[in-house]
């Protein structure tokens, strides 16, 4: 008797974390913007340390094709179709919390074929000029 497969997943965005990255406070914005946007999420520890390898790697794992690579200093959005080193965006961990949320958006928006929220790829510097 053959055996059942159970091991299907449900759709998801697959978001790969780097072991070395630390709390997921540090990026939990990102996932209330997956969440806001209603599509699900899926946590894979991975052993990858590379942002692109990682976010390349959870999209072509996710059944949506859509994939979040997070490691000690960066964030990057990836989609199946792009070629590895060239994901959609690439942020430094650094970036305000609107950013970092706006990068979950527009991983769900994505998958939802809508258009993008701005995103500042790097923290900006303070200015002391007034």
């Amino acid at each position: 008797m053959p055996e059942s497969s159970n091991n299907a997943r449900p759709p998801a965005i697959r978001i790969y974390v780097a072991h070395n990255t630390g709390p997921e406070a540090g990026y939990l914005d990102m996932l209330y913007g997956i969440e806001e946007e209603g599509v699900p999420f899926e946590l894979v520890p991975s052993d990858l340390t590379d942002i692109r390898d990682l976010s390349f790697e959870a999209a072509v794992g996710s059944s949506l094709s859509v994939g979040l690579g997070v490691n000690v200093d960066e964030v990057a959005l990836h989609y199946d179709k792009l070629p590895r080193d060239m994901p959609l965006y690439i942020i430094d961990r650094e970036v305000d919390r609107r950013d970092m949320r706006n990068m979950g958006i527009n991983a769900a928006r994505l998958v939802k074929r809508m258009p993008f929220n701005t995103i500042n790829r790097r923290k900006e510097e303070e200015s002391d000029v007034q």
